[in-house]
């Protein structure tokens, strides 16, 4: 099969000092960035003349396709060769109609690699979706030991090469988990690191090497989740030791004085601020005449370029080196940021709202490799207060770096956010293949017919794995058992919760009588919690007291 593998002329490509240029363009002995951003010279060029096609990645998510983000669209030959990336699915479940028989079976799905035959006669490999039905008796290790033999071991994503043409061939669910695999193209144009050097040649420092880099480029990042509009003063919690000292070192190394004051009010509200002291000199600067504050203004931190103005975002900082990007990003994370294990998998969550930061935010992930996501919330109401702020959630996963995304966590300056904790997710059914014993209750569980029978047990190994105060109600009439922490909406009781605080008449939502409260806007039946009757509500399933826990099938803890 003859192939052209090339760009239309108008394709855009990225030289050695990071700027682009078309590809018709590029000549005999010219620098490209290739795989890993490292530059190589070109060697020859070749043109021909062929049938071209747009190659566009399609999302499901209308936002994306509105906007554009994250989705490449290239101009190439028709028979342009792509490598390909089919996810390893693994399913294993019960369906209980096979051929429109109700005969129950169990099912295992599993994607495997196959060989298909072109039209011209050449052969090509393709993933396929390969089903096979077991017994419900079939035990586990027969289960096991086919998906063992099946699967390829230490691998997500089958790799294979094809074109358009290919790609079409793949059919169903395989298709949906296919993916156009990409070259990560880091890109870096130093600039923060020599503007440092001869901003301040004259100020005693010497020479500007990497730790004064690396405390520069945190601090602005730091600055830009907890510090203040009106100078070098940061927000700080009285508790966060390690993430207070780094502070004080990276200040100290800028001849910046740490200066730290406890609010009153809390135990835990605390504030800083940096003084300079010129060299040979026992009197501070100005606020306006401190280091960190001439960085902010002259490099955009101020989207104003003024004390006192908005905060801004300066894209160029996710271009720096890479040490500059890194540790930008971990000042970030230490003032507004979170980790935290969902459903095995770490994620590094920021919250702002403002687009300057957000963009720089994603910026800085995206060129670190990283998988970013971006998510929208409007101001609104929640059970904490009023937001007034539109806000943007931003994830990150390691994807595909798990080396980079490990040295993200590594420069973190808090300790428990650089190892992250392990958390369940609201969906979360708590898999965690429980088998109950008659020791684990107090007394035997008696079912009385006509009769709802509630137990409340207290269960050790369940509580160290999610806390202390987990109890588990058993409901033997409706045959559903509930994970219960003291719920949330009915803490001791229905009178006594955060709601119905000194009675109901006088609560947050019922202020001014119940019909004109936000949740009972045109009735009762009509309201967000209520909708289609009181018991089919999100939080009064099956009864008042069945609270919002995850549920559990009573043949997965009582067989």
């Amino acid at each position: 099969m003859t192939t052209h593998t090339g760009l239309a002329p108008s394709t855009r490509v990225y030289t050695a000092d990071a700027s682009l240029i078309p590809v018709g363009d590029v000549k005999v002995g010219d620098m490209l960035l290739c795989r890993g951003g490292i530059p190589k010279k070109v060697g020859s060029v070749t043109r021909a003349n062929v049938l071209c096609c747009r190659r566009t990645l399609r999302s499901m998510h209308k936002r994306t396709e509105y906007t554009g983000i994250t989705m490449p669209s290239i101009v190439c030959g028709i028979d342009t060769v792509f490598a390909f990336g089919t996810s390893q699915v693994v399913k294993n479940y019960i369906k209980q109609k096979v051929n429109y028989k109700p005969t129950p079976k169990r099912m295992v799905v599993i994607t495997v690699m196959r060989d298909y035959v072109r039209t011209d006669g050449s052969t090509v490999s393709l993933p396929y979706n390969m089903s096979k039905q077991f017994d419900l008796e079939a035990t586990e290790e027969e289960v096991s030991a086919y998906i063992e033999r099946t699967t390829v071991p230490d691998i997500k994503w089958h790799v294979w090469k094809g074109t358009q043409k290919d790609h079409a061939m793949v059919k169903g669910d395989a298709k949906i988990s296919t993916r156009r695999m990409t070259t990560k193209v880091r890109i870096h144009r130093p600039f923060f690191r020599q503007w440092l050097e001869d901003r301040f040649a004259g100020y005693g420092f010497g020479s500007i090497d990497d730790d004064k880099v690396k405390a520069m480029a945190w601090m602005t990042g730091f600055w830009l989740g907890d510090g203040f509009r009106k100078g070098p003063y940061f927000a700080l919690h009285s508790e966060d030791h390690d993430v207070n000292n780094h502070l004080k070192r990276a200040a100290k190394l800028w001849r910046m004085e740490y200066v730290f004051q406890k609010l009153p009010g809390s135990p835990y509200q605390a504030m800083c601020r940096l003084d300079y002291y010129p060299l040979g000199e026992i009197k501070k600067t100005m606020r306006k005449d401190t280091i960190l504050i001439r960085v902010l203004c002259e490099l955009g931190f101020y989207s104003n370029g003024e004390m006192n103005g908005p905060k801004g975002g300066p894209l160029f900082m996710a271009t720096d080196e890479l040490d500059v990007i890194i540790h930008c990003l971990c000042g970030l994370i230490d003032s507004d940021g979170t980790t935290a294990i969902y459903d095995n998998v770490r994620r590094i969550k920021l919250v702002t709202i403002y687009p300057p930061i957000r963009d720089l935010i994603i910026a800085l992930g995206q060129n670190l490799g990283v998988s970013v996501t971006s998510t929208f919330e409007p101001a609104h109401i929640t059970s904490q207060g009023a937001q007034s702020h539109d806000t943007w959630i931003i994830h990150m996963f390691a994807g595909q770096s798990e080396a980079m995304f490990e040295m993200i966590l590594a420069n973190l300056a808090c300790d428990r956010k650089r190892d992250p904790p392990v958390r369940m997710s609201r969906r979360y059914r708590v898999q965690i293949g429980l088998i109950l014993d008659d020791d684990d209750f107090d007394d035997p569980i008696e079912i009385r017919p006509r009769r709802v029978r509630r137990r409340r047990i207290v269960l050790p190994h369940l509580r160290q794995y999610l806390g202390q105060n987990l109890k588990i109600e058993i409901n033997m009439l409706y045959g559903i058992i509930r994970v219960v922490d003291h719920a949330r909406w009915y803490y001791h009781g229905r009178k006594h919760a955060r709601w119905y605080y000194h009675g109901r008449k006088h609560s947050r939502w019922y202020y001014h009588g119940r019909k004109l409260a936000r949740w009972y806007y045109k009735g009762r039946k009509h309201s967000r919690w209520y909708y289609k009757g009181r018991k089919h509500s999100r939080w009064y399933y099956n009864g008042c007291k069945a609270y919002r826990v995850c549920s559990l099938a009573p043949s997965v803890l009582m067989e």
